[in-house]
Order: structure tokens, then sequence, then C-alpha cells
């Protein structure tokens, strides 16, 4: 959708890569990390040179890599997550945010003629992504597509819900990929993300609150206690 050019060629060689993937975990059952990071790496090239932005290259090569294991150890996916969610949670996405976040806060931007822009964003993220949230958990628990852990309350999948509207990188990136030849426009959906980030905070401090308050009153125990709330 926000590709400029496309480059066919390379794109059906990173297919082909993909597909050479499936097939090394599926019928070869490959579970070796360098293996996969090693095409990882080719995925990647190839789909930036497809003009496909190069970021869809973690997706697909995800999709590709084991999340079971055929050993009876850990699966790839586990011991990959073990080695870069650290590195993920602490290095990538603070510089990222830091590299992304920058804001031009100009006094003649016209708001007026962008209102859908900034309205549909804040919607989006304060109130979409809840509703998403809860209604996607929801009908996947209802059809058995799912299924709830037993010490999870629906009261802590909606409080989830409310803070997932606080996340602002991906929103910012697909800003700058969907207005990219607009300043302008990728200045206001940044403000209008990190105006919905605040709306997100407020609500979720506020609901989780009252909460915790009218728990206190009833005397009742639950699942989600003042300490991981607060959290």
């Amino acid at each position: 959708v926000y590709s400029l050019d496309i480059n066919f060629t390379y794109l059906i060689i990173s297919f082909s890569i993909l597909i050479t993937l499936i097939i090394a975990n599926k019928l070869f059952k490959i579970e070796s990390i360098i293996y996969y990071l090693i095409s990882g790496l080719c995925l990647w090239y190839f789909v930036n040179l497809s003009g496909v932005h190069s970021t869809i290259s973690g997706i697909i090569l995800a999709i590709a890599i084991p999340s079971k294991s055929y050993t009876c150890r850990k699966s790839t996916l586990d011991r990959l997550q073990c080695l870069l969610v650290p590195i993920n949670s602490l290095f990538i996405i603070p510089l990222f945010a830091f590299a992304n976040t920058g804001i031009e806060l100009t006094y003649n931007i016209d708001l007026s003629s962008a209102k859908p822009l900034y309205m549909g964003i804040i919607l989006g993220l304060s109130v979409g992504k809840p509703l998403g949230i809860m209604l996607f958990c929801y009908l996947g628990n209802l059809l058995k597509f799912t299924e709830k852990p037993k010490n999870i309350s629906w009261m802590a999948i909606f409080f989830v819900s409310l803070i997932a509207g606080i996340g602002f990188t991906m929103s910012i990136f697909v800003s700058e990929l969907a207005f990219i030849h607009n300043l302008t426009l990728i200045n206001i959906a940044k403000m209008a993300i990190l105006i919905s980030a605040s709306i997100s905070i407020a609500a979720s401090f506020i609901t989780i609150s009252i909460y915790i308050y009218v728990c206190k009153l009833k005397n009742k125990t639950t699942n989600l206690t003042s300490k991981y709330l607060i959290s």
C-alpha cells in the first residue's frame, strides 16, 4: 500500500526465500538460530530491493521460524525471543522512538483541513484499539479459537486494552510512510498520536484507580492486586 515502486524480480526472490525457510522448518525440521538469522538477512536485503519496506521482512521471517521444538528442547522461536527481547526492549525501541518522535511545533499549521486525519488517529488509538482488543478477545474465546487464562479476568484484559492506546512507535512509523512527501501531515499525525497516548494514560490511570477504590470499598478479593495494577 505504501510502496512507491515495486520490483517484481526481487519480490519473487524474497518469496522464494520465504518458501525455502518454511520448507526448512516443516520438512527438514531445521532449528538452528544461525540458519534463520542468515536467511533473514538475505530476506531483508531482497525485500528492501523489491520496493516493499524492509521491516516487512521481519514479519514474514517470523512466520517461518519454528514455534515448537522437534527435539524436546526450547523452540527456535523461544530461544530467539530470550536472545532478542532484552536487546529490543533496551536499545532498539528506545532508539526508534528517539529518532522518530521529533515534532516540529509551528503556529501556521492549518488543522481545519486535516480534521479527519487527527480525529481519526485520536479516536482510532484511544477508542478503536480498546474496542478492537476487547471484541476480538471475546469473539476468539467465544468461538474457541483462543482460550482466556483462568487467572485473568475480563477486567484485566480491559485495562490492558486501555493501556494499548499508549503505544505510538508503529503509529508514527506508518504515518511517515503514508505521508512521506508531506511534512505538515506527518507533524499533525505525530501530535495526534501523542495526544491519544496522553488520553490513554489518563483513562488507564483513572479507570484502574476507580476499580481499586471500589474493590476496597466492597472488601472483595480480586485477581488484580493493587501492586500489579499500579505497575
